[in-house]
């Protein structure tokens, strides 16, 4: 069932069902409430999806400097032709310099790069200066200046995963260029603290550890709509939404015009509480979005939802919008057809949260990994969406939703009848879709030594 005939189907049962648009959005959004709700609940096998993420090796760069701020750069000679990659969150060890000082060689965290296509220049924090407690000013860290035969190192240490990640679930090198075949293991994180894991040690990874999330802080202005003529234009009559986000270690990519290869970090949306009536033909443009300092390296991406009866979803109509720029493009955005199905979605559920991972040890070339991971589904808001679930669990949505809505209106006795419906459909979806976490599962006595297999096996078990 489509978003639609599911809000039907509902209204059908409680027997109202009025053409109002305010009572049916809240239908829609009491759906799509048990809809996350239930993909986040347990590893269902429709709520997991396998990616290959890229995890770059260790690099050196000799000959590198401090300008007279005191900041690290890699001048344009030495930076190579594998260097997109460097940015937020990354991990730059100071080896050595010309001048610096004992305590200066030691490892920072990377919090923006400014380039403009020449030299690498790095805005860097020490760990313990966590950017909650932190001004800008306060956490960024100077080096003696004016420093010659820097060398540096570059660590990819944390490796963030999509924003549409709940939990890692499974990690392996496999797939084509990655002929390493060898059983992955999950550390858990009081192994790690009790053996004392060395950070540093780099060769082929054979386990993989779930680490602090990252989170960007989303916006905190609210920008505007401009209706100026423009030379572009939109395509359909209606009420246009905007919103913005922040976006971070991009910077490279985006002056290079490179595909990022690693998952760049992006915060929750700030959404324009004012929509823009406009008619075909007419022109739109955001403006008045946040200004950041550069050092923060808060690049802005711009997104623009059509008419609600057109196109219920936000679109990503421009991105790597510099610190200092506070508009979109002065050419106008473009809304046409087309466009619909091109344009990347917002995520409406992205709370600015990015779970990370490190693998141990730390690879020592860039190394392709195959990720398995539960993901937060895409909101339902067109009346043709349909849930990324199959068919026939679309009815157990519609029970729990029941649920909710009579239990709202104070019919408890309906409430109780669909509740037992829900909980009979829901352990038909069990038995059928649930799958566990990263473990070898085998039946009691198979193997009875455990020199091969590090942790404890599970029992499969069926619900009945």
């Amino acid at each position: 069932m489509n978003l639609k005939e599911m809000r039907d189907y509902v209204a059908n049962i409680m027997d109202y069902n009025p053409n109002v648009r305010t009572y049916q959005q809240e239908v829609t959004d009491a759906l799509n409430e048990r809809y996350y709700s239930h993909f986040t609940d347990r590893p269902w096998e429709y709520s997991q999806k396998e990616i290959q993420l890229i995890a770059k090796g260790d690099q050196t760069y000799t000959s590198c400097i401090t300008n007279a701020n005191g900041k690290m750069v890699i001048p344009s000679a030495q930076k190579g032709d594998d260097f997109y990659h460097i940015g937020s969150e990354m991990v730059v060890e100071f080896i050595s310099g010309s001048a610096g000082e004992a305590s200066e060689q030691r490892e920072y965290i990377i919090e923006s790069v400014d380039y403009t296509g020449v030299d690498i220049t790095f805005n860097v924090r020490k760990e313990e200066y966590d950017p909650k407690y932190y001004s800008l000013a306060q956490r960024l860290t100077t080096l003696t200046p004016d420093q010659t035969g820097v060398s540096l190192k570059i660590k990819h240490r944390k490796i963030a995963m999509p924003k549409d990640c709940i939990e890692v679930l499974g990690l392996g090198l496999r797939g084509l260029g990655n002929e390493t075949r060898q059983p992955f293991y999950n550390i858990p994180k009081f192994l790690d603290e009790n053996l004392a894991i060395d950070l540093d040690e780099t060769g082929t990874p054979t386990d993989w550890l779930s680490i602090d999330p990252v989170t960007v802080l989303h916006p905190s202005v609210e920008a505007t709509i401009d209706t100026t003529v423009r030379t572009n234009t939109v395509a359909f009559s209606g009420d246009y939404a905007a919103a913005y986000s922040f976006q971070k270690g991009g910077n490279i990519y985006a002056q290079e015009g490179v595909t990022p290869e690693v998952v760049l970090l992006e915060s929750a949306p700030r959404y324009i509480d004012i929509p823009a009536n406009r008619t075909a033909g007419d022109s739109i443009r955001i403006e008045s979005m946040e200004l950041s300092d550069s050092k923060t390296g808060l690049r802005k991406r711009a997104y623009i939802r059509p008419p609600e009866d057109t196109f219920d979803h936000y679109l990503m109509v421009q991105d790597n919008i510099p610190e200092a720029t506070s508009t979109t493009d002065t050419s106008g955005i473009t809304i046409e057809g087309t466009t619909l199905t091109e344009l990347e979605r917002l995520d409406e559920g992205h709370t600015g949260t990015h779970q990370r991972i490190r693998l141990y040890p730390r690879q020592d070339k860039d190394t392709r990994a195959n990720i398995r991971y539960q993901f937060r589904p895409k909101k339902l808001e067109n009346d043709n969406d349909q849930p990324e679930m199959p068919a026939d669990t679309h009815l157990f949505l519609c029970y729990i939703t029941l649920v909710d809505l009579f239990s709202k209106h104070g019919n408890l006795g309906m409430a109780q009848m669909y509740e037992d419906k829900a909980k009979k459909e829901l352990l038909k979806i069990e038995n059928r879709y649930l799958s566990q976490r990263a473990r070898l599962n085998i039946k009691q006595g198979f193997r009875q030594y455990n020199d091969y297999y590090k942790y404890p096996f599970q029992k499969i078990t069926r619900r009945t």
